[in-house]
């Protein structure tokens, strides 16, 4: 294949399993589609169930161990470079459309052009007077917490006014000509929360959308260190949340309908041959085990969605061997004939776009975090704010190969945990048969080894929390303002939804 155009559509926090073609009752008739005439990987995780370390992992190709970013309060170093500088140096333009949540001065990290804005602060001080300004009600609760606070309904928002806005953009730059091969990331936020679509597309899901069996159930053996997540909301809070989400699912994918035809459009007008992809982030738990959001390596969390088609690239195939959003990096510079750089920690996933695809590989995908345990006497709502001050940091690893889930848990205090779930014969997560399997465990403990040292990673976060205080104090004595952060909502979007 000569140079294709390249199209990576990101969307934010949408769950792997929440697509009409994974299984889910959602009409999602764009991501069908795809699916219907490319491929689709049924098992694909995150690096990180977390927005900036999981992005950075995305750029770079790189874990979170290698990257050093674990928090949404840092980022990729500048002289770490991504696959778009290897793109750049292969002729290409890169550009980014919309969201990539990169924090400081950097915010291209080898992307030769920015169109859009930021929606989330690319500063290392927060503008939170500017955000009430215009956010409004969204200031705050742009969160897990949300799900708490009313921010659920049918209604506008922030978010659906900065995702339409992205997807206008990337439609109006892709009607434009392009001398040289495109390797575009569109960026938008939905579907992550708060949790508020279109009230139409809502009330349809009111009625059609059911409780996860394990919405009060949070794993036992993982109480101890993941328990205060669980938010235990009422069955109507639980619906609402889960409404809404479906509609915002079928909003995003209304978009990338609209983006993947343009693009379709503008390789065909440049004789250019065209790959188009699918995914995001993380993924929300939307209540499964009590909790909303992320940060935890359950599969509605950890599993995200990841779609390819256009030439060269089968119709119809289902992948189930595990990949990574990590792949991107090498993926996209083996498509673009651009330098593949030997410590990219993913894996090429084009092997599985042609004709004889691999099957049954026995690879471990990592995905990793690091996170503060909070002592259950502060596992209320609103968190006093002395719970983070007595927190204890723990980190904690992912390893998925074959039908195993091994994660395993880690606190500075010393305390630690292993989890197995059999995925083939448990895909709920329900029964940890760790102790039925212990050479399972002790094999995939021996690989998780080579990232896990929670004490060198408690000093490394210190460190760089103090520079973060640096880089704040810096930002203010220059009066930096707030960068490339996307202050455009208008007043429809500040006000609350209708439950």
């Amino acid at each position: 294949m000569s140079q294709p155009d390249i199209l990576i559509f990101l969307s934010d926090q949408h769950s792997g399993s929440v697509m009409g073609c994974a299984g889910a009752d959602i009409d999602t008739p764009n991501l069908d589609a795809i699916a219907r005439e490319g491929v689709i990987f049924d098992n694909a995780y995150t690096p990180c169930p977390l927005c900036v370390p999981a992005r950075m992992s995305f750029v770079s190709g790189l874990l979170p161990s290698h990257t050093g970013v674990y928090l949404n309060a840092d980022t990729l170093s500048n002289i770490t470079p991504t696959f778009l500088h290897s793109m750049v140096a292969a002729g290409y333009e890169t550009v980014l459309i919309g969201r990539m949540h990169f924090v400081g001065e950097d915010q291209r990290h080898g992307f030769m052009k920015r169109l859009g804005g930021e929606f989330t602060p690319t500063t290392w001080n927060r503008p939170e007077a500017k955000m009430k300004e215009f956010r409004g009600n969204y200031a705050v609760p742009v969160w897990f917490a949300s799900a708490r606070e009313g921010m659920i309904g049918g209604g506008e928002s922030c978010v659906t006014f900065y995702d339409r806005m992205i997807t206008e953009t990337a439609v109006e730059y892709l009607s434009q000509p392009h001398d040289k091969p495109q390797c575009i990331v569109v960026g938008t936020y939905g579907p992550h929360f708060p949790y508020i679509a279109t009230p139409e597309i809502y009330e349809k899901y009111k009625s059609r959308v059911k409780l996860p069996k394990d919405f009060r159930e949070f794993p036992e053996e993982l109480a101890d260190f993941l328990g205060y997540r669980s938010m235990h909301n009422t069955e109507e809070v639980a619906i609402q949340a889960m409404a809404a989400y479906y509609a915002m699912v079928e909003m995003a994918d209304g978009q990338i309908g609209r983006v993947r035809k343009a693009f379709h459009e503008m390789a065909e007008r440049e004789g250019r041959e065209k790959v188009f992809f699918y995914t995001s982030d993380h993924g929300d738990m939307l209540g499964h085990k009590g909790v909303y959001g992320k940060n935890v390596f359950f599969e509605n969390s950890a599993r995200i969605p990841l779609l390819a088609e256009g030439d060269g690239i089968v119709a119809g195939r289902r992948v189930k061997d595990n990949v990574s959003l990590l792949d991107f990096a090498p993926s996209v510079c083996e498509l673009g004939g651009a330098e593949k750089l030997e410590e990219f920690d993913g894996e090429s996933l084009l092997p599985y776009l042609g004709e004889n695809a691999p099957e049954n590989r026995e690879r471990v995908v990592v995905s990793e975090e690091y996170d503060k345990y909070i002592d259950p006497k502060y596992w209320e709502w609103p968190m006093k704010p002395e719970a983070v001050k007595d927190s204890v940091p723990e980190y904690g690893i992912m390893l998925r190969q074959g039908n195993w889930k091994y994660i395993h848990y880690e606190r500075i205090d010393g305390k630690e945990v292993d989890v197995l779930y059999d995925m083939e014969n448990d895909s709920e997560e329900t029964v940890n048969v760790a102790l039925q399997h212990p050479d399972v465990v002790e094999a995939l403990r021996e690989k998780a080894k080579a990232t896990n040292n929670v004490k060198a990673l408690v000093r490394q976060q210190r460190t760089h929390a103090r520079n973060a205080k640096l880089f704040q104090a810096y930002e203010k004595a220059i009066d930096f303002g707030i960068g490339e952060m996307w202050t455009d909502n208008p007043p429809e979007g500040r006000g609350k939804p209708q439950p």
